[in-house]
């Protein structure tokens, strides 16, 4: 019989891959320098969430689908027009 925290571990590591997948593929299409130290350290504190955010995770691509990706390299672009 699985304990409360194995569901809740389970989670965490479920949300924490969607997250850093989420903002690699899709936010910074693929450009992982721009990706700040920052940005990883919110992602982790996120991730703590767990089964929230994969509820999150799974509304926020669903709507991307439906809406046809128009948010692909948001993030990326805003960066690259700072300069880094």
């Amino acid at each position: 019989m699985t304990s409360i925290i194995t569901w809740y571990i389970i989670g965490i590591l479920i949300s924490a891959i969607g997250i850093f997948s989420y903002e690699y593929f899709y936010l910074y299409d693929r450009e992982i320098e721009y990706i700040s130290t920052k940005e990883i350290i919110e992602d982790v504190l996120l991730s703590f969430l767990s089964w929230l955010m994969v509820v999150w995770l799974i509304i926020s691509v669903g709507l991307d689908i439906y809406m046809g990706w128009p948010s692909k390299g948001y993030d990326l672009n805003i960066k690259k027009k700072k300069g880094g």
